[in-house]
């Protein structure tokens, strides 16, 4: 059979006009360590592709949690070559694979893929560059910078405020400066989501 990561370079799997040895070279990017694992064993792209059809079926239940962790734990090799040999748009993938973009989810194929936990690496850094940042958003005018510094207030006016809390108004002034405001995504609620999904 041969390892993955070396049989999607390899000439035989390449599509007609992609027969060039050095053409469409797939390499894992800097933090993959795990970017083409072999199938589990006992595992074929076909059973990978029954379970993955069964995943979908069962991520419409209720209390589905731990069948569906399993579920996407075991089909990480499908879903992986499925995105290095057909870089599928995000629309097909997401309709293929929709438990994939559940907050517990994206942290878990980010843990599979890399080896380090997402969340507690992203909050560090933001810790670290808070004051970069702080002073960035300072440097921010017009209706983005009036709109950063009411959210800035709210920690202003309250210095006793939670690592949540401080958190959650850095993570808006991000998405505030980026032009990517949405209520539903701040902090608070993507850790609720989180922490319902871990009690189920």
């Amino acid at each position: 059979m041969g390892s993955p990561e070396l049989l999607i370079n390899s000439m035989k799997y390449k599509t007609e006009e992609d027969r060039k040895a050095a053409k469409n070279m797939k390499k894992p990017k800097r933090a993959e360590i795990n970017d083409l694992p072999p199938h589990p064993p006992g595992e074929s792209d076909d059973t990978l592709e029954s379970l993955r059809l069964e995943l979908i079926g069962v991520s419409k239940r209720k209390d589905n949690v731990k069948d569906i962790n399993y579920m996407m734990a075991r089909t990480y090799s499908w879903r992986r070559m499925e995105v290095v040999a057909q870089s599928p748009g995000v629309a097909e993938f997401k309709e293929r694979w929709p438990t994939l973009l559940e907050p517990f989810q994206v942290n878990e194929e980010f843990r599979r893929c890399t080896g380090v936990a997402l969340e507690p690496t992203f909050m560090a850094q933001l810790d670290r560059y808070t004051p970069k940042l702080l002073e960035l958003f300072s440097t921010k005018g017009g209706a983005v910078g009036s709109r950063i510094k009411n959210l800035l207030m709210v920690l202003i006016q309250d210095p006793d405020a939670s690592v949540v809390k401080k958190r959650d108004a850095r993570i808006r002034c991000l998405m505030e400066s980026w032009g990517s405001v949405d209520e539903s995504s701040s902090l608070t609620s993507v850790g609720q989501q989180r922490q319902k999904s871990m009690r189920t």
